[in-house]
């Protein structure tokens, strides 16, 4: 019962972006969740052409109103520039770091204090 016809209906724009084969599998998202949420949240349909030779961009074609698919587009961008200047993993490799880095000097430190109030004991 969908209204949305794949041809443009009245009012609706279409636009065509390029998308680096690489970052294919981050636009579309695990069992495509993240093409699924691009098109709820922009009202946008986010369409993928992967038919290019190895090596060559990918087309993503987006149809809406001129308003959504601006969303649209930001949001795709969005996706491929997190993953372009590496924000994305860096945070997490961070987060996680603190955490192993704590949990070392947690368990150095009461091995390295009995060791070293004993020290004292035998001298004296």
């Amino acid at each position: 019962t969908a209204p949305r016809l794949p041809l443009l209906g009245a009012g609706e724009i279409q636009v065509e972006l390029e998308c680096p084969e690489k970052l294919v599998g981050l636009v579309i998202g695990k069992g495509g969740e993240t093409i699924k949420d691009l098109q709820r949240k922009s009202s946008c349909s986010v369409q993928i052409d992967q038919n290019f030779p190895p090596g060559m961009p990918r087309k993503i074609t987006l149809k809406g109103s001129p308003q959504n698919v601006e969303v649209a587009k930001q949001m795709v961008l969005q996706v491929m520039d997190k993953t372009l200047s590496g924000s994305s993993p860096a945070p997490a490799a961070a987060a996680a770091s603190p955490g192993a880095a704590t949990g070392d000097a947690a368990a150095v430190a009461p091995a390295d204090a009995p060791a070293a109030g004993a020290a004292p004991a035998s001298t004296t």
